[in-house]
This record gives C-alpha cells, sequence and structure tokens, in this order.
C-alpha cells in the first residue's frame, strides 16, 4: 500500500509516495499552483509505459544501447524494454516501481532509502541509494546519495513533467545554459556525436523564447518534439529557467547535462484532480549524465567505483517574477 508524506514551508507544498520516492503533488506560488503532471489511478505508478511521473529513475536514467555494457572487462546484459531491444530508465521494474523506506521526516525535509540488490535488473553490486527533499525558502533541493560494494553503474534522476499554470506549456518560456545536445539514431538511441547548438536551431534556448518555437518545427521529426539530451556550457552554471507569465521556476544541478522531454505522444490518463493531459500539456527536465554514457568513451562517465560516494543534487526555485539563469 502506497503511503503518502508531506513536507511544506510557506513557499511549497510537497505531497510524496514512499513509492518510488516520488514527487506526488507540489503546490507552490501565491496562488498554490499544482506545478507537476500525477495520476488519478496510483496503481499507474506500478508501471513504467505511462510517464514515470515525478519518480525516481535509476539505476541508469534514460536509454542503454542493446541493452547491454561492459564493465571491467565483463558483458552486462540488462531487460529491454524500449523497442525490445535497448534498455530504458534501468528497466521494467526499476526504482520507479520500488517501495522506498522513510528514514528521516521533518516538516520540511524527508529521506528515502532503497537497497537495490546485486544483479538487480542485471545491474553488479548491492547499492544503498538515498534521496532526499529538502526545502529551503522558496527552493527544493532533491539530493541523491549512494554506495555499491562492487563497481557498478549509476545515474539517477527525478521524472517530474512541469506546468506552470496553463494548459500547454507552447506560451511558457525557457531559458538555458545548455549549449550542446546529442545527435540520435532513428530508435532515439545517441550516435556519440555531440553538437553546438546554433541560434537558428529550433532546440535554441541560450536566449529565452516560447517553447512552441522550439516544438513546432520538430513536429514531424521522429521526436515529434523536444526529446533530447542537452549539456550546459562547461563555463556557465548549469542551470535553466521555465517561465509562464509572472512565474517562473529555476532548477540548477550539478550533473553535466539533462533531457528535455515536451509531453510529444499523449497520455491517456487522468490527472489527480481529473484533469485531461493534452499533447504538450507539460515539460520534463531530467537532469543527469548523458544517456548511454557508458558505451561512449566521450561522454561523462557513470561509473561508480566500489565504496566511492556517488553525490548529485538538483535545486528547484519558484519566483513569482521574471528569474535569472
Amino acid at each position: 500500500m502506497m503511503k503518502i508524506f508531506e513536507i511544506k514551508n510557506d513557499y511549497h507544498q510537497l505531497k510524496l509516495l514512499d513509492h518510488g520516492a516520488t514527487i506526488y503533488e507540489w503546490l507552490c506560488f501565491s496562488d498554490k499552483t499544482s506545478m507537476v503532471l500525477n495520476n488519478q489511478d496510483m496503481n499507474i505508478y506500478k508501471e513504467s509505459t505511462k510517464g514515470y511521473f515525478g519518480s525516481t529513475i535509476g539505476r541508469v536514467a534514460n536509454r542503454i544501447k542493446n541493452g547491454q555494457f561492459i564493465l571491467n572487462d565483463k558483458v552486462y546484459e540488462l531487460p529491454k524494454n524500449f523497442l525490445n531491444k535497448h534498455t530504458l530508465h534501468g528497466g521494467p521494474l526499476s526504482f520507479n516501481t520500488k517501495y522506498f523506506d522513510v528514514v528521516m521526516h521533518t516538516s520540511d525535509m524527508i529521506q528515502f532509502k532503497y537497497i537495490s540488490l546485486d544483479m538487480e535488473n542485471g545491474f553488479p553490486g548491492e547499492v544503498e541509494i538515498k534521496v532526499t527533499y529538502k526545502l529551503d525558502g522558496p527552493s527544493m533541493l532533491m539530493s541523491y546519495d549512494a554506495v555499491s560494494n562492487k563497481d557498478t553503474i549509476l545515474n539517477l534522476t527525478n521524472h517530474a513533467h512541469f506546468n506552470l499554470g496553463d494548459e500547454t506549456i507552447l506560451e511558457h518560456t525557457l531559458v538555458s545554459n545548455a549549449n550542446r545536445y546529442l545527435e540520435i539514431d532513428n530508435e532515439l538511441i545517441p550516435t556519440g556525436k555531440i553538437i553546438n547548438i546554433k541560434p537558428n536551431d529550433p532546440l535554441y534556448f541560450k536566449v529565452e523564447k516560447p517553447l512552441k518555437e522550439g516544438i513546432f518545427p520538430l513536429k514531424n521529426s521522429l521526436t515529434k518534439g523536444i526529446d533530447h539530451a542537452f549539456l550546459f556550457d562547461d563555463e556557465k552554471p548549469r542551470s535553466l529557467v521555465l517561465s509562464f507569465k509572472h512565474k517562473s521556476l529555476k532548477i540548477e544541478t550539478s550533473y553535466p547535462g539533462h533531457q528535455i522531454y515536451t509531453v510529444n505522444r499523449k497520455f491517456d490518463q487522468p490527472t489527480k484532480d481529473g484533469k485531461d493531459i493534452p499533447l504538450y500539456g507539460a515539460i520534463a527536465f531530467e537532469c543527469q549524465i548523458e544517456p548511454d554514457a557508458i558505451n561512449h568513451p566521450n561522454f561523462n562517465s557513470p561509473i561508480l567505483k566500489a565504496n566511492v560516494p556517488y553525490h548529485h543534487f538538483i535545486k528547484y526555485t519558484t519566483f513569482e517574477t521574471k528569474a535569472t539563469l
């Protein structure tokens, strides 16, 4: 049975599930906007085919080509849950489907823990994962801490889909310090090529522009909208700002990049409040190491050595004025 936990302060009210250490509801701004997608049918959270709304993703976020990788000269085979050929978000029964233990809980902070056993979903090492959500004024800091007893690969993220208060995110604007994105093949797998984003590219958000200007030129492409992995400029803060009217959400992270997904295929499930989710109804920013990084030596390494601490964070800050990078 899923349990709902709450943390709140003057700026934020979050409801979280122990199942998947999931952000279930996130109310913020002075009008208490519901900022993330969620599911009316709680059983949907047990599936890995309907959006991963607000859930913790691991062991490895995003895609791994051909569901395999080599580590320390050994080949590891993983479940192939994407096109029956590749691994997506760690496999079909990954962290988003697991119950986490609550190890700390105060009015404005909660920490979840999960122990992933050696060879769970084909990944080596017993890994202890802690996911912490902490409120601090207008900010919410999400932290990932982990340690493995064997060399392994790890790339944890959260799959929240955001909407700051409109029917779709087409009129939302985005500005980002990302200056590159990954080229993908016709199965959405990175080719290994990193593309510098030029001002005439739909994916150019170094200068603020409406999301529709990035989405519409890609409507008839393979992705049907934005579904790309971006890398931040090494010379600038790893941050982006999503805005709608007077509301802004700033995201800062320790990760080198993020996947943006703009709900390019319609979800058929209603939200907690019984609302339909339209095409382009929200936007996900999955901060992470590059997809399929273990198979590309020119990407950042997802290798976690035995007994070496893993730590990454994603920080979300809300503003009722236009925020800056």
